[in-house]
């Protein structure tokens, strides 16, 4: 209770400096000078302080639990002018900077990381500006660097830390079922908690303020079959308050029901020969094939541009968005991004990470794109924003999605789904097709360093843009189902879903994205909590080849005595 009521007088600090961060934002950009160099066209500072609990319980047993509070400045500084700055060059020097600060404020504490921060940014601003004039201009379309909306101001309330007691009590009685059938490398549950806010001032005047709250629980699961393959599993549920997560009996069930899948995965046959034909992906697998395929298509930042060093050359392309009008699904699909959809939901916030009021966007209209996601950083065939820029502070914060939803008006109940498939997979010589229900979530890999690389793709000739499969079966026309395992996918491109041959029905869950969009997250439960909702799908022809343990891993995870 102490920790708490500390953490509630600690957080709260971070709103009483909002009117002196704003007047040193403007001194500083009228002051910091060096002769001859371009002046400070906008910046902005942001002060953000959260409460957290981190902690991790395995087969019943504690590991460990962490409570502490975070407080850090971060700068944003755009020198030259909004068509030709500082920023979207390279990789460092960007003009994007971030300080930790004492975890009791005070003014002086912020005065001083304010003074060193722009001293600091502004110096290596222009530097990077020297160098990106040296090495580039701009096409006569290009709409500028950073779009300036004019001042914003918006008034929240710091939100009251959650009681950690009784999740940590959940997550230890939900490893716990993990010990039950005994034969688990890995049985963890990763409980993660943040309250608090963030106070965005800049040199246009504007002066925000952004509650922020997150409740995220994860379930992991190792399991290892007799010649070495490794087979893992995850459950995420999330929420802003605890009170947004299932119960604990709701948990407490899918834990028991994965444990128990994933044995029976172990004891299954190892996939023989390679599979062509038409694939069935459910549930959390449909949903993480948009997510792979299809968001990095709608995500519409554009791409920094290379800096050419001693090293090579530095940043450049990571954008994959699509152009607009292009089609990139089947006529009857149409897709959308509400970031209020659920308010409940860790991602649902009035303002953007650039302090921009978030919108409705609809993205995909009968299949062809009409619009992307968007920050303040424009592109020729879009140079506004529509308020869906996430990212940390401190880092170049770029349009991502928060509350995808993905849906289809053709789509038909899954037993007609499973006879349309059986029908297509006549053609190709198979009397059954395969389903799909689960793929591996790369950051669980993480948690053994023997599997810390590269978690799916085979080499350049075989390249898969999606995870292996964890659940993968093969049914037959009576509905008889056969457990595979030892599968990975082949040639999976963005093309891939306009091979969409016919949908099911649609549903809903959680997963976590990197920051960077062309990284996935290294750990549970970090990164920006994401929510989507996506329709079951038949894909008309997919290829899908064994992928073979290695029995070395036994003998070095399970010496003999």
């Amino acid at each position: 209770m102490i920790w708490l009521l500390c953490a509630i007088a600690n957080a709260s600090d971070i709103q009483q400096f909002s009117a002196s961060l704003s007047d040193q934002a403007f001194h500083y950009q009228a002051e910091l000078k060096l002769p001859g160099m371009p002046s400070i066209y906008n910046l902005r500072l942001h002060l953000h302080s959260y409460t957290y609990t981190t902690a991790r319980a395995s087969f019943g047993a504690m590991l460990y639990e962490d409570h502490d509070t975070s407080n850090s400045l971060s700068v944003e500084m755009r020198v030259g002018s909004s068509a030709f700055d500082n920023t979207n060059f390279g990789m460092f020097d960007t003009g994007y900077s971030r300080f930790n600060l004492p975890i009791e404020l005070t003014e002086f504490a912020v005065n001083h990381a304010v003074w060193l921060a722009t001293d600091r940014a502004y110096k290596s601003s222009i530097e990077q500006l020297t160098r990106k004039r040296a090495q580039h201009s701009y096409p006569s379309n290009h709409p500028g660097d950073y779009l300036l909306t004019g001042s914003h101001h918006s008034v929240g309330e710091m939100p009251l830390p959650s009681d950690p007691q009784p999740l940590l009590q959940t997550i230890r009685a939900l490893s716990a079922h993990l010990a039950a059938p005994g034969s688990l490398e890995v049985g963890s549950v990763y409980l993660g908690i943040e309250s608090g806010g963030e106070t965005t001032v800049d040199t246009e005047g504007s002066i925000l303020f952004r509650p922020l709250e997150e409740v995220s629980v994860q379930v992991v699961a190792h399991a290892r079959a007799d010649d070495g393959a490794l087979i893992t599993d995850t459950r995420i549920w999330t929420g802003r308050r605890p009170e947004h997560l299932p119960s604990e009996p709701e948990m407490a069930s899918e834990t028991v029901d994965m444990a128990f899948n994933l044995q029976l995965t172990t004891k299954s046959e190892p996939l023989k020969g390679g599979i062509i034909g038409p694939v069935i992906l459910e549930g959390s697998a449909a949903r993480d094939l948009f997510r792979y395929l299809l968001i990095p298509r709608l995500e519409g930042t554009p791409s920094p541009l290379p800096f050419d060093s001693s090293y090579g050359a530095l940043g450049g392309s990571q954008s994959n968005s699509s152009e607009l009008g292009r089609r990139i699904l089947p006529p009857d699909f149409s897709v959308v991004d509400d970031p209020l959809l659920d308010p409940n939901h860790p991602s649902a916030t009035p303002l953007d990470a650039e302090g921009t009021a978030v919108a409705f966007v609809s993205l995909v209209e009968q299949g062809l794109v009409k619009s992307l996601l968007m920050s303040r950083i424009p592109r020729p065939d879009l140079a506004t924003t529509n308020g869906h820029a996430r990212g940390y502070a401190g880092d170049r914060l770029m349009g991502r999605a928060s509350q995808l939803v993905v849906s289809s008006k053709d789509a038909v109940r899954r037993k007609k789904l499973y006879k349309a498939g059986i029908k297509l997979a006549r053609s190709y010589g198979n009397d059954f097709v395969i389903v799909v229900r689960q793929l591996q979530e790369p950051s669980v890999l993480a948690l053994d360093d023997a599997y810390a690389g590269v978690y799916f793709g085979l080499d350049e000739h075989t390249i898969a843009h999606i995870p292996p499969p964890v659940a993968i079966y093969k049914r037959t026309r009576d509905g008889q189902e056969t457990r595979l395992r030892g599968a990975q996918f082949v040639r999976v491109h963005q093309s891939l879903l306009k091979q969409i041959a016919m949908t099911g029905p649609s549903s809903s869950g959680s997963f976590f994205v990197s920051s960077d969009p062309n990284a996935n997250t290294e750990r549970p439960l970090t990164g920006l909590a994401t929510a989507m909702t996506a329709p079951d799908v038949l894909i008309q022809e997919m290829e899908i080849v064994p992928a073979p343990g290695n029995p070395r891993d036994i003998r070095t995870l399970r010496p003999s005595k």
